[in-house]
């Protein structure tokens, strides 16, 4: 790291102790199935960020039972209410989903359909199944 300070040394360092003393560690990708199996989670918070009433949103995609891909961010706009918060999480991890298919699709591995999507928030699951 270029001019790194002692604190980033520090946390460099202890992440170096955490790798060496967990090598008999892994995350296991297992699957009985020919066809990769995809599943996705996505969550969020409403206005948890106290200084500035902004959500923190997430999503987490499994392959054969390990994580592949996940993003936390906190959101750029304040949302209104628990249902706009989870919305806006269930759309960045469909935008994600759509991606992921695509790559599987183009490396010729077909995906196990429908690829579930799970969220916490009925209201987020309504407006999903009835748009209008």
């Amino acid at each position: 790291m270029h001019q790194a300070t002692s604190l980033q040394l520090s946390a460099g360092k202890n992440l170096l102790r955490y790798l060496k003393g967990t090598t008999d560690l892994a995350i296991c990708y297992w699957s009985k199935s020919t066809t990769p199996n995809l599943s996705g989670y996505s969550d969020s918070d409403f206005a948890g960020d106290l200084d500035f009433s902004k959500s923190t949103y997430g999503y987490l995609f499994t392959l054969a039972g390990g994580p592949i891909c996940w993003k936390s961010k906190r959101a750029s706009t304040i949302a209104l209410s628990t249902v706009e918060a989870e919305s806006d999480a269930l759309l960045e991890a469909i935008r994600e989903l759509k991606w992921l298919d695509g790559l599987f699709t183009e490396i010729d591995k077909g995906l196990k359909k429908p690829i579930p999507l799970l969220c916490d928030n009925n209201g987020s699951i309504s407006n999903a199944n009835n748009p209008n």
